[in-house]
């Protein structure tokens, strides 16, 4: 018996229409949406849940003449892209929704379009943050569980899923007038009188967290728990292209290092679980790796799988053009990382957790968005999924290529999961001095399985 849940972030910017994705006003969450869409309704087991990682929105950026740059704020293409969502939300599959660092960015400074959508009216300047809550909440009905969430925790099989909020600990300048709307609608505020600012975000989360663990302590008598796996925006390191050049970024500081450091060994006391996982955006591309953090310290040195898929929609980062194990000192937690895999393109990540005790590991599985003019279904054999081609592109060529050869066409060309894309060969005699009925037909229906 298996289980599974979908993740990705960094989605929606652009104009989204799933419906059209030739379109070339659609963007690229359009694509994510229609292979999520596919796969979700090709599996025989509908996903327990999905969690979107945050960067809900992104204004558009121009640059004048004069080379300033100023930000466009539109309601129009925030709501598009909420509408592609809801079409997932036909599945009944609950989805939470966290928040990354443009979603608490203030809108006052922004420019608006005329819009002929009939827009929320704000008094304030967090109209990103607003819009997205009242969106969540159009879109939520008793089949369909939707919302936006700072931070929450559920359980699949032998699995506990943190989703915490990085945002007050790599942020520098966050804007936390903008939780303000998130707070009141939680209760943990009573009015906008309140103070927000950084200390009170890490406090509430810190106390939330204690309810979490008091919830496993008593959890962990009944029930065995293998593995952990924290979700949030920010990752814990990576490789990126920063300004022509290859760099390893870690956390500014060992505060959020020792925050989920702390998370895997209580986790790990309380319910003895001894595998972690770490899932996150904010770099637009995937990648995945084996994460070390050593304190100086005597806590335990731990492991952590972690896995980066700002893939939902966003523009990709520039690729990567060589991956090295490297480590960072960060003030008194040391990281180290290497890359395991890394696919510089738009999709989403599969988790399949085994409810079995013997088989204790997740799968993980990154899968591509593509072009809806290549129908596709997808096949699971042995917590596997491969991507199969059921109508292929036909190829043009000239009479010269179109000479006695092999022809081969694979389904998915980088493929970076087992199973991959399905093989196709057919050979093919077209020349003129062997034109039997059996080259006819061959020649008609180049393309066979």
């Amino acid at each position: 018996m298996s289980a599974s849940f979908i993740t990705f972030g960094c989605w929606n910017k652009g104009f989204c229409n799933s419906s059209n994705v030739q379109n070339v006003k659609s963007n690229d969450f359009s694509r994510v949406v229609n292979t999520l869409n596919q796969y979700v309704d090709a599996v025989p087991l509908k996903p327990a849940f999905m969690c979107v990682l945050g960067d809900n929105y992104y204004p558009e950026i121009l640059v004048d003449a004069a080379g300033k740059k100023k930000k466009i704020y539109s309601y129009r293409e925030l709501e598009s892209g909420f509408k592609c969502l809801k079409k997932l939300l036909r599945t009944d599959v609950p989805v939470d929704i966290l928040i990354g660092n443009h979603d608490t960015e203030g809108t006052s400074k922004m420019e608006e379009p005329e819009s002929k959508t009939e827009e929320p009216r704000h008094d304030t300047s967090c109209k990103i943050t607003e819009s997205q809550l009242k969106l969540v909440q159009s879109l939520k009905t008793s089949t369909n569980p939707i919302q936006l969430v700072l931070y929450n925790f559920r359980t699949i099989g032998n699995t506990i899923i943190i989703m915490v909020d990085s945002n007050p600990y790599i942020e520098g300048n966050l804007n936390c007038e903008c939780y303000m709307p998130i707070l009141m609608g939680t209760k943990r505020i009573k009015s906008e009188m309140d103070k927000v600012d950084v200390p009170y975000l890490k406090q509430l989360q810190l106390e939330w967290l204690s309810r979490v663990y008091e919830h496993f302590q008593l959890k962990a008598q009944q029930q065995h728990f293998d593995n952990v796996v924290i979700m949030a925006h920010h990752p814990i390191c990576c490789f990126k292209m920063k300004n022509g050049k290859d760099r390893f970024d870690t956390c500014p500081s060992d505060e959020y290092l020792k925050f989920c450091h702390s998370i895997y060994l209580t986790l790990r006391d309380i319910t003895g679980a001894s595998h972690f996982y770490y899932n996150s955006a904010d770099l637009h591309t995937y990648q995945a790796g084996t994460i070390t953090l050593t304190p100086e310290t005597s806590l335990d040195s731990i492991q952590i799988r972690q896995y980066i898929v700002g893939t939902g929609g966003t523009t990709l980062e520039p690729e990567v053009s060589t991956f090295e194990s490297e480590f960072k000192q960060v003030d008194r937690i040391r990281v180290d990382y290497t890359v395991t895999d890394a696919v510089h393109d738009n999709g989403f990540l599969v988790w399949t957790v085994s409810t079995v005790r013997s088989r204790p590991d997740i799968k993980v599985q990154f899968i591509k968005a593509v072009d809806t003019s290549f129908k596709y279904t997808y096949i699971h054999n042995e917590n596997r999924v491969v991507e199969v081609f059921n109508k292929l592109p036909v190829i043009k060529e000239t009479p010269a290529q179109r000479a006695t050869k092999t022809v081969y066409r694979v389904g998915n060309k980088n493929r970076n999961y087992s199973g991959g894309g399905r093989k196709h060969k057919i050979k093919m005699n077209t020349s003129r001095k062997n034109k039997s009925k059996k080259s006819k037909k061959m020649k008609k229906n180049k393309y066979i399985e």
